[in-house]
């Protein structure tokens, strides 16, 4: 389980959020499945749930070079037919590629860890009044543990 801050870069801006994920699998193959929440309830926020197809290419080093690739849903705001923003959330199907480095801590019977992550998500499925948005990029530093 990992907990972390979190942003969103896309166009010229930076929208500042909170990451969250489940790992499964022991070997250098797993899933996991996260949720990032980005100024949620604000003009520009998204919310974004993922599953995702990892490789843990650390061995049994305390640096842990981690790759990942899944896909998702992301919740935006609405548009209309004229691309106005209005009320309620809209749906986005999103792919996404995740690079992170992790560092095992050095405690005893625990699977400790601090990573830094960087998700590119590409937009790929829009649903009706989704906006049309281009890709954008989650940089994210989390603390995790395990057992």
């Amino acid at each position: 389980m990992h907990i972390g801050g979190a942003g969103r870069t896309y166009s010229d801006r930076v929208t500042p959020g909170v990451m969250a994920a489940l790992d499964f699998g022991r070997g250098p193959a797993g899933f996991r499945a996260s949720g990032a929440w980005l100024r949620v309830g604000s003009e520009d926020g998204v919310a974004q749930y993922t599953g995702e197809l990892t490789l843990d290419a650390g061995g049994r080093s305390r640096w842990r070079p981690v790759l990942g690739a899944g896909a998702g849903l992301a919740r935006t705001y609405r548009v209309d037919d004229t691309g106005t923003r209005t009320g309620g959330g809209s749906s986005i199907g999103v792919g996404l590629l995740r690079v992170a480095l992790e560092y095992r801590l050095p405690l005893e019977d625990v699977d400790a860890r601090a990573g830094v992550h960087l998700v590119g998500t590409l937009p790929a499925i829009r649903g009706e009044g989704a906006p049309d948005l281009a890709a954008w990029m989650i940089g994210a530093a989390t603390v995790g543990v395990g057992f």
